[in-house]
């Protein structure tokens, strides 16, 4: 269960990693935003998902340490299956927010000179 709550860790990372700090270090470079609002918009949105995905799974990789530190007979009991399941929710969940504030879209997305990368424009 362990190794496949790390494993959606390690893609949330990468994500983070690949729609985050990469074009946020491209516009430092070019000092100002190149990418084009398509990737401004997965930028912004994919740091909110990425965050709230992860502090999800290091929530859930402690409550199974703990589980199995508890009740250690049980622990056999315990599936991949729902492991899997538990981390798919939690991905949906974590793109609910973005999905509904891109289909709202009050304020809209720009590039932030003070962060060097996009933020949202609160109306």
């Amino acid at each position: 269960i362990l190794v496949i709550f790390i494993h959606h860790f390690a893609v949330a990372d990468l994500l983070f990693t690949g729609l985050s700090i990469l074009p946020g270090a491209v516009s430092l470079a070019a000092n100002e935003w190149i990418l084009g609002e398509v990737i401004c918009y997965l930028s912004y949105f994919a740091n909110i998902s990425c965050a709230v995905v992860l502090c999800q799974l290091i929530s859930a990789l402690a409550l199974s340490k703990m589980l199995l530190v508890k009740y250690p007979l049980r622990a056999i009991q315990f599936s991949g299956k729902a492991a899997h399941l538990s981390a798919c929710g939690m991905w949906a969940y974590s793109l609910i927010f973005p999905v509904a504030a891109i289909a709202r879209d009050e304020g809209g997305v720009y590039f932030s000179y003070l962060v060097y990368g996009c933020d949202y424009a609160r109306p």
